[in-house]
C-alpha cells in the first residue's frame, strides 16, 4: 500500500493496478492462499479478487486482521475488539470478551492450524506484567495465558511458542496447549514462525 493508494503489482510484468485511491489508515488483510485481499475504502469494506473482481463486504471499519488458512473465516480488529466473521455468509461468529486490545496493531492475530481458534495479544493494566494472550474459539469461548504474547503455533497445533519478559529478561517459551504447561527455552526474542524442518 502506497501513501494514499492500495496497489497490486504483477511480479511477472511489474504492471501496477490501483485497487483503491482512498487511504483508510487500516491494513488490508491478505488471504494465505493469495486469492483475495480485504480492505476498507470510502467507508465500506471490500474483497479484491486476483481476477480483478471486487466484492462488497458488510464488515465494520477495521484496523487489521487475519484470514484462516482454509479461507473460511476472518478475524478483524476494531475499536479494541476482536471479531471473527464467516467469509462465506459474512456473519459474525465470535466476539472477544472485552475491549482490551489498545492500539489494534498490538494484537497481532494468529490463526491456529485447526482453523477454529485465533490467538491475539491483550493488555490488562491491573496485571503485572500488564499483558496476556487470549485464544478465542469459533464458539465464543477462550483461554487466557497471562504474562505472554506474540504466539507462533507448531504445525500440528499442540504447541505454541510465545514471548515473555521476566525481570527485564526477554525469553521464548513453549506452551503445551492441552495442559497449559510452559517450558522456557534458551532462546530470546519474539517467535515469528514455526516450521517443522526436521520432517522435510
Amino acid at each position: 500500500q502506497e501513501v494514499g493508494e492500495l496497489t497490486a503489482v504483477s511480479l511477472t510484468t511489474l504492471e501496477m493496478k490501483i485497487i483503491s485511491e482512498d487511504r483508510p489508515y487500516s491494513l488490508p488483510v491478505v488471504a494465505p492462499d493469495g486469492s483475495q485481499i480485504i480492505y476498507w475504502s470510502n467507508g465500506e469494506a471490500f474483497s479484491w479478487m486476483t481476477d480483478g473482481s471486487v466484492v462488497k463486504r458488510p464488515f465494520p471499519q477495521f484496523r487489521s486482521g487475519a484470514i484462516s488458512a482454509d479461507g473460511q473465516n476472518i478475524t478483524l480488529l476494531m475499536s479494541g475488539e476482536v471479531r471473527i466473521y464467516n467469509l462465506v455468509n459474512n456473519e459474525l461468529i465470535a466476539l472477544s470478551k472485552e475491549s482490551n486490545c489498545p492500539g489494534d496493531g498490538f494484537c497481532f492475530p494468529v490463526w491456529h492450524p485447526d482453523n477454529t481458534r485465533v490467538a491475539y495479544n491483550v493488555y490488562i493494566p491491573e496485571n503485572m506484567p500488564p499483558f496476556a494472550l487470549q485464544l478465542l474459539s469459533l464458539d465464543g469461548t477462550f483461554q487466557q495465558f497471562d504474562g505472554v504474547g506474540f504466539p507462533a503455533f507448531s504445525p500440528e497445533g499442540d504447541l505454541m511458542a510465545v514471548y515473555q519478559n521476566v525481570n527485564n529478561r526477554p525469553e521464548t517459551a513453549i506452551i503445551q496447549l492441552d495442559t497449559g504447561e510452559k517450558t522456557v527455552t534458551p532462546f530470546q526474542g519474539i517467535p515469528l514462525y514455526w516450521d517443522d524442518l526436521i520432517n522435510e
